[in-house]
């Protein structure tokens, strides 16, 4: 049995220890054996080997014999215990002197000089009447609370749901001890709480953590009267309901109203429920600007203006997906929430979207849709709400000109979402099958947190025209790259193709508007996260098709017109026939699957017949099968571009500028500067052979095929669509982590308030202390970590316990939202980015250009460095881990998640040369990195480590010797006593002992023991010493301070020079000391030899 009560009290094995000081304790070393009955009387002895033994203190644990007629006395008094009310983590009973004969009832019984209770878990089985006394097992630990002159105990901080045995020792006034019976006690289970009482007193006042006690919460006795005055404690800790903190839930509810209003800019706010105290700022938000219609924890509820929706509420439907409630904010993984905001006076495009949707290639996919409506909501969605149950359908009715924002749509959509990824549906557009497993591949591949596209096609239904939109290349045309404004408003401020997580969409709600509330959630969500969070991709094979109607809340600005031929081979074609896409009253052919491809190669021509939109890889299987092209397609790319061997350079560019869809007034305009830049990285990009999994343009009708070099650099390149010297970590290098959810609250409660959380991503199985690590100093020593666990309401965590997905924890002092800190391994990838950019030429002269303009100076050397990883190395390192960055481009997020100091290179055990190998692994990187970047001071922390981590090798090396030469002792120890029965394993000393305090001498009287740095089992070994070596030192406790000269010169003493033995322990075993956490013994010298024989 593992200690169950707060310090200071020690538990010891029943019926076979005695409790160490204060006196008292120690005192009733005479009783009788437990389980004997009554309690008896016992003089107090005044032989000289009794005063002995209560003044030695600890010592080895000797059977205790059941005491003599002499020894017990004259039987007087029993003591008898009456148990009080039960509770969950509290023993509350009292006792007293009962005179042995009923006679003598009148009697005043003797004063009590002292008493303690003691406690042991009770491991009989309660049905077993067979009127025999209680006894403890053999094998259980016995707690002692000493209690003085009281007569009654209240012992909190019990274990929940468990059964006790107690009894009572007491010492009389006389000096005489008697003590009780041992009788059941026991705890009450939170599992049996009446759950509907809540947290509310008598006076029906929600109450949360005691003033008195650890209790983190008041919990109701059910049946409470003023006639069960006892009803009205706490049921968990027993103190009464009144020393519990109150909660005025009314004077909450207002001032959450008051500050609603103020942030939303309302004067007057729909009241908020009772059950808002558990609301987040985003639930409060969804009730204030619906006007108290939606509510978020059930939105199936009905009222005047809400319509009860189709499905049942979230948690059913959670649980029912088997794994979404788990996931929390986080979604349900892999699965793709659709989210389509729409009104009435959109219902004739409701069809094409449920086509859409269904059309799409991703299995778990869910359609959240939410219609405000004047007369009639949409009768198509509620029919098929009926029947497919991927379908949620949110519909509210609203008043003429008072429709909600989109905003609140979309924010609504992504409440009810259940899963991992969001994706926008616009009612007025049309999506492709591969629509979404392209857009989240992209998002997943690349590691972003959203995805848009950059280019997209179009269909005017006014002049019936196809069109192509490229917001980089506008831009371009007005003289401004892509990091102008106006071309991120451009590029980003579309949001029909926005595809993100819902993780996200969480922590950045949309605002309240109608007009550029999409683009304000990308950039709050790059400004948050970083701005490499937020991903574009280039469509061009028209996975999407944006539609232009006359009530498109936005414009386009197509770059070049679409020929019919083009149109037909979009991916979104067959999905436009019987729709309201048609061109001169012709839809696009159901039936159009395949097209004719040139394939030139080594001086011939092949015709292949494929798909539009085919892959290369595809293209290669149908070339195979042709006669004769076997070998050809073996080990061979292919290019839609020429390669060099076959056109010059300006017919490579014009091929490229033709199946990027570039018009040729582009080519001919002669861009300078970023535009230039730009315009020469996509032509570049194009020439790039593809890889077998990239589709060949819907432009090209000729490709090239030729032989691969073995060169993956360029395929790389081409399918992160970034710059070739982007750096890259090592394939493989990620661990699971797990992003624990953390609650920050400012007390202990019962029933939390709102508070804010945080993030802290960890690797997967990460203890608390770890977490404690990442928050630093935002979290304070004194603060406590909760979790909400069955049946155990809300419990304490210790900084060895796995850290769970949710925590709360008290006292928080930090102001951001995401914490951080990598394994090994996964520090060891960033640094191999680290190093791998800075191995590149060119990251080298921008390195001699920063230091011709530093001008000799190193700091301001080390700012423009600074400047360098922010804009290039850290956003690598950002996608590579999927880490949300920051305002810094995650340069605060990354250097705290390497915590390159004590926490990454000192913290392991002292016999894993595995790890150690790997942490020199890693500082090897580390200074390579910094060698490359010249970066001085990076240096000097890498030498600093170095010289303490190889201080920690040769210490762990000389432990490990230690521990040999102390295992070949103990092998040689259990040779010589193989054979003979197990000797006795009494110590003879001539009545001698040091005190605490004075330096003695010692002699070592077994064959090895062990010299550790700190005075506990768990020190590390720093030495040994041997049979016959006299040592000199003070007795502290157990453990024995060495003050020998030669023991103080061993390596790895501890700073202040001190070495520390085990001097006392319960028992001396080889199998122990062959562990090297075992006890041994030392003996003083002088007087009779010390006698010690080792017991096998």
């Amino acid at each position: 049995l593992v200690p169950f009560f707060l310090p200071p009290h020690v538990c010891t094995p029943s019926g076979d220890a005695e409790p160490t000081a204060p006196p008292q304790a120690t005192a009733m070393q005479g009783q009788p054996q437990r389980g004997g009955g009554a309690g008896r009387v016992v003089r107090p002895s005044t032989a000289g080997t009794a005063a002995s033994a209560a003044v030695k203190g600890p010592a080895r644990p000797k059977a205790r014999a059941a005491p003599t007629d002499s020894e017990r006395g004259v039987k007087d008094w029993d003591v008898k215990i009456t148990l009080a009310e039960k509770f969950e983590e509290c023993l509350q009973f009292s006792w007293e002197l009962v005179h042995v004969s009923e006679a003598a009832n009148d009697l005043q019984p003797p004063g009590l000089r002292d008493s303690v209770v003691e406690m042991v878990i009770d491991r009989t089985n309660p049905k077993d009447d067979d009127k025999r006394p209680l006894v403890p097992a053999p094998d259980a630990m016995v707690k002692r609370v000493e209690c003085g002159q009281d007569a009654k105990a209240h012992i909190h901080n019990m274990p929940v749901g468990r059964n006790f045995l107690v009894a009572v020792a007491c010492v009389l006034q006389d000096g005489s001890k008697v003590r009780s019976a041992w009788v059941r006690a026991a705890t009450l289970s939170p599992a049996t709480r009446d759950e509907r009482l809540g947290n509310l007193d008598p006076t029906n006042t929600a109450r949360l953590n005691c003033k008195l006690c650890p209790c983190v919460g008041y919990v109701p006795f059910p049946g409470w009267s003023w006639n069960t005055s006892g009803h009205s404690r706490c049921r968990r800790c027993s103190c009464v309901y009144s020393e519990h903190i109150p909660v005025d839930h009314a004077e909450i509810l207002k001032e959450r109203e008051k500050k609603l209003g103020e942030k939303f800019g309302r004067e007057e706010v729909a009241p908020l429920p009772k059950d808002a105290l558990d609301w987040d700022e985003r639930e409060c938000m969804l009730w204030v600007l619906s006007n108290g219609v939606f509510h978020p924890r059930n939105y199936r509820v009905a009222s005047e203006h809400a319509a009860a929706s189709a499905r049942p509420p979230r948690a059913e439907r959670e649980e029912a997906a088997g794994g979404g409630t788990s996931e929390g904010s986080k979604g349900q993984r892999g699965r793709v929430s659709v989210i389509t905001p729409t009104t009435d006076s959109r219902q004739r495009f409701h069809e094409a979207v449920w086509a859409c949707f269904e059309a799409q290639n991703w299995q778990d996919k869910e359609l959240i849709v939410v219609e405000t409506y004047v007369d009639q909501h949409s009768d198509f969605f509620e029919k098929v709400a009926r029947r497919d149950p991927r379908l949620t359908y949110a519909k509210f009715r609203v008043e003429q000109g008072h429709d909600w924002s989109i905003g609140l749509k979309r924010n609504l959509g992504t409440h009810l979402a259940t899963g991992e990824f969001i994706a926008h549906f616009d009612d007025d557009d049309l999506y492709a099958s591969r629509y979404l497993e392209t857009m989240v591949g992209q998002l997943k591949e690349r590691r972003a947190q959203a995805i848009t596209l950059s280019s997209w096609f179009i269909f005017d239904l006014k002049s019936e025209r196809w069109g192509f939109c490229d917001a980089i290349a506008f831009g371009w045309m007005k003289g401004r790259g892509e990091d102008h404004p106006d071309v991120k408003s451009w590029a980003y401020g579309y949001g029909f193709s926005y595809v993100y997580r819902r993780q996200a969409a969480i922590e950045v709600p949309y605002e309240d508007i109608n007009m550029s509330e999409d683009f304000n959630f990308v950039r709050q969500l790059q400004t948050r996260m970083g701005e490499m969070t937020v991903v574009l991709f280039r469509d061009e094979f028209g996975i999407c098709l944006h539609t232009q109607h006359g009530q498109n809340t936005s414009d386009t600005f197509p770059i070049r017109y679409v020929t019919w031929e083009e149109a037909c081979d979009l991916d979104v074609s067959k999905l436009a026939v019987n729709t309201f896409i048609r061109e001169n009253g012709r839809y696009p052919p159901a039936d159009r699957d395949a097209r004719q491809m040139v394939v030139s190669v080594d001086g011939r021509s092949f015709s292949v017949r494929c798909a539009p939109g085919a892959t290369a890889g595809e293209l290669l299987q149908a070339l195979a099968q042709q006669p004769g092209t076997s070998e050809i397609v073996h080990d061979s790319q292919v290019l839609c571009v020429p390669p060099a061997s076959r056109a010059d350079e300006g017919e490579r560019r014009e091929t490229a500028a033709r199946i990027l869809g570039i018009p040729d007034s582009y080519m001919e305009e002669g861009f300078t500067g970023q535009a230039a830049l730009e315009l020469q990285r996509l032509l570049k990009r194009a020439m790039l052979p593809l890889r077998k999994s990239d589709r060949l343009s819907l432009l090209a009708r000729e490709v090239w095929l030729e032989h691969a070099d073995g060169d993956g650099g360029a395929e790389e390149a081409a399918a992160e669509g970034e710059d070739s010297s982007a750096p890259s970590g090592p394939a493989g290098a990620q661990e699971d982590f797990i992003v624990v959810s953390v609650t920050c609250k400012t007390a202990s409660t019962n029933k939390f308030l709102a508070g804010g959380v945080v993030r802290v991503r960890m690797p997967a199985g990460a203890t608390v202390g770890i977490m404690r690590q990442c928050l630093a100093g935002d979290l304070p020593a004194h603060a406590r970590v909760l979790v909400q666990r069955p049946q155990q309401d809300i419990v304490a965590l210790t900084d060895t316990d796995i850290v769970p997905e949710k925590v709360n924890v008290t006292d928080f002092k930090g102001r951001r939202s995401f914490y951080l800190m990598f394994s090994d391994k996964e520090a060891l990838a960033a640094l191999g980015i680290m190093r791998a950019y800075f191995q590149k030429p060119e990251a080298q002269r921008k390195l001699d250009e920063l230091q011709a303009n530093a001008g000799g100076d190193e700091r301001m050397f080390n700012t423009y460095l600074s400047g360098l990883l922010i804009k290039d190395v850290y956003p690598a390192i950002v996608r590579h881990f999927d880490l949300p960055g920051d305002e810094t481009g995650g340069a605060r997020l990354i250097m705290e998640g390497l915590a390159m100091d004590g926490r990454r290179f000192y913290n392991f055990s002292d016999t894993d040369f595995e790890c150690l190998k790997f942490k020199w692994h890693i500082l090897d990187t580390w200074q390579e990195a910094e060698s490359l970047m010249r970066n001085k001071r990076g240096l000097m922390a890498v030498d600093s480590t170095r010289t303490q981590l190889a201080a920690r090798q040769q210490a762990m090396e000389d432990a490990m010797e230690a521990c040999r030469v102390a295992a070949m002792l103990s092998f040689q120890a259990s040779q010589q006593f193989r054979g003979e029965p197990p000797p006795s394993a009494e110590v003879m000393v001539d009545g001698l002992r040091p005190q605490p305090g004075v330096c003695s001498a010692y002699v070592v009287a077994c064959r090895a023991l062990l010299v550790r740095d700190t005075p506990s089992v768990q020190g590390r070994p720093v030495g040994c010493l041997v049979e016959g070596q006299t040592v000199c030192g003070f007795l502290d406790g157990a453990w024995l301070q060495l003050k020998d000269p030669e023991a103080g010169e061993m390596r790895g003493a501890s700073p202040e020079g001190l070495l520390w033995v085990l001097a006392h322990a319960e028992e001396l075993g080889l199998g122990v000391l062959l562990d090297f956490q075992g006890p041994a013994e030392l003996h003083p010298c002088g007087g009779v030899a010390s006698v010690h024989r080792f017991q096998p």
